[in-house]
C-alpha cells in the first residue's frame, strides 16, 4: 500500500512580522544615510592655501569703502560679474544667492567684484543685487576704479583668465564663472565651479570647515 506525503502549507505572516519588517528596514536605512554623512565629513580633505591675497580697496553697494581690512579674520567667498551681462552672470549670482540661504547662521561673508567699474556704479550694483535678495551685512558687492579692479583680480584672485588689453576692456579679460574661497588669514583656498551644484555644496562644507578650523585656534 502506497503513502502519500503531504508537505505543510506555509503560514501566511502576520500583520505584525510584517509590521516589524518594515521597521527594521527603515531602521537600517536610517542608521545608512547616517552613516554615509559621517564617512563624508571625516572625507572633506583640507584645502591648502594656493596664494596670498594682497591688500585691496574698493567701494561697496552703499558707496563706502570695503576691502581686505573689513574682511580681516572672516572666512569668504569672491565671485566676479559685471550687471549688464544677462547669460552668465545671473547664474553667478543664483550660486550667490544659494550660499547666502545655505550658510546662513555662520560668519561667512559673500563678495562679488564688478569688471565693469565705469558703468557698475554702487547704485547699478545696488539695483542689480534686488533680483538675488542680496543682504548688504553679509553679501558686499564692490566696484572701484579700473586701475583698482584690474589689479585685484588678475594679479590678486589670479583669475587667468586671458590677457590685459586696452582695446578689450576688464570685462572680457577678468570675467571667471569661478567662486573663491579665501580663508581668515587671506589665504585663497580653492577655485569652484559656480555652475556645478555639487561644486557649491562643497564651497558650504568647507567655509564652514574653515570657521572651525579659525574657531579651535
Amino acid at each position: 500500500m502506497s503513502t502519500t506525503q503531504t508537505t505543510a502549507a506555509p503560514r501566511p505572516e502576520s500583520a505584525f512580522q510584517r509590521k516589524w519588517v518594515w521597521v527594521l528596514a527603515a531602521a537600517v536605512g536610517v542608521f545608512s544615510l547616517t552613516l554615509l554623512k559621517v564617512c563624508q565629513s571625516r572625507t572633506l580633505q583640507r584645502l591648502p592655501v594656493l596664494y596670498a591675497l594682497p591688500d585691496f580697496n574698493l567701494t561697496d553697494q552703499n558707496g563706502k569703502p570695503f576691502g581686505s581690512d573689513q574682511l580681516d579674520g572672516k572666512v569668504w567667498v569672491a565671485s566676479f560679474i559685471f550687471t549688464a551681462c544677462k547669460v552668465e552672470c545671473p547664474a553667478i549670482g543664483r550660486a550667490n544667492q544659494v550660499l547666502q540661504e545655505k550658510l546662513a547662521g555662520t560668519p561667512v561673508e559673500l563678495v562679488t567684484i564688478s569688471v565693469d567699474p565705469e558703468f557698475d556704479t554702487p547704485a547699478a550694483l545696488t539695483e542689480w543685487g534686488k533680483g538675488f535678495g542680496v543682504d548688504p551685512a553679509r553679501w558686499h558687492l564692490l566696484t572701484g576704479t579700473r586701475k583698482a579692479v584690474e589689479w585685484i583680480v588678475i594679479d590678486g584672485f589670479r583669475t587667468h583668465v586671458g590677457e590685459r588689453s586696452e582695446a578689450n576692456g576688464l570685462v572680457q579679460v577678468a570675467h571667471t564663472m569661478k567662486l573663491v574661497l579665501v580663508d581668515q588669514l587671506g589665504g585663497i583656498r580653492h577655485y569652484f565651479d559656480a555652475t556645478d551644484d555639487k561644486a557649491i555644496a562643497l564651497v558650504v562644507d568647507h567655509a564652514k570647515a574653515l570657521v572651525s578650523e579659525g574657531a579651535a585656534r
